[in-house]
């Protein structure tokens, strides 16, 4: 007679024992997912330090009443990635408000500024990308260039403050290239205003700068 409770009580204690367990017990299971996208790590250099060296000129060596045309200067340049990207190429003048139209024949959205005295003026230049000089992936390229919201055009090497460029291979579509290697050759061409124009300072510096800047597409 004595038996039945006992096996009550030991149940009940078991009941008991069990309840912490299903208080904690959970009707969902979560997963989670977690990863990284990163696009690959491109590099631009410019040959010597990107320096151009335009050396020390005589204002004799000038002309008077008209621009004077110095020596074309080339820069090697080489892009570089560690797996294949589709890559633009801003360049941004650091000088702009040294920019004189009346010392080139092209247009004025191709010049690049010198650097002013005062409200003076001294010369601007252009950059090009030599065609002939220019590999993708050691295959030929060429120039492409999109203006705001035109397409990808392929119009002259000419490198400008207000496009975004980008390199196409020789041969394919106006479509920028999926490369990890590009290089060639920018062509720097400085016109300095007419001597008479300039100040009457002993020594003029000539200072031009340019930013390139490489932007994933």
């Amino acid at each position: 007679m004595h038996i039945t409770p006992r096996r009550l009580s030991w149940r009940c204690a078991a009941l008991i024992a069990l309840l912490p367990a299903l208080a904690h017990a959970s009707p969902a299971a979560h997963l989670s997912v977690d990863g990284l996208i990163r696009p690959a790590a491109c590099a631009i250099t410019l040959g010597d330090g990107g320096k151009v060296p335009l050396g020390t000129l005589s204002r004799h060596e000038l002309h008077t009443d008209r621009r004077t045309l110095l020596p074309e200067r080339k820069l090697p340049f080489q892009i570089s990635c560690d797996a294949p990207a589709p890559l633009g190429l801003a360049v941004r003048d650091n000088r702009s408000e040294g920019v004189i139209p009346e010392v080139s024949l092209k247009d004025r959205k191709f010049l690049f500024g010198l650097n002013r005295l005062g409200d003076k003026a001294v010369g601007s230049y252009t950059l090009y990308v030599e065609d002939d000089d220019l590999h993708v992936d050691g295959q030929p390229g060429r120039v492409i260039h999109v203006e705001e919201d035109s397409a990808w055009m392929a119009h002259g090497h000419f490198l400008s403050p207000l496009r975004l460029h980008a390199v196409a291979q020789a041969g394919h579509a106006n479509l920028p290239a999926v490369a990890s290697a590009i290089n060639g050759t920018i062509a720097v061409s400085v016109s300095i205003v007419p001597a008479r124009d300039l100040p009457r300072e002993d020594d003029i510096p000539l200072e031009g700068s340019a930013t390139f800047e490489l932007q994933y597409l």
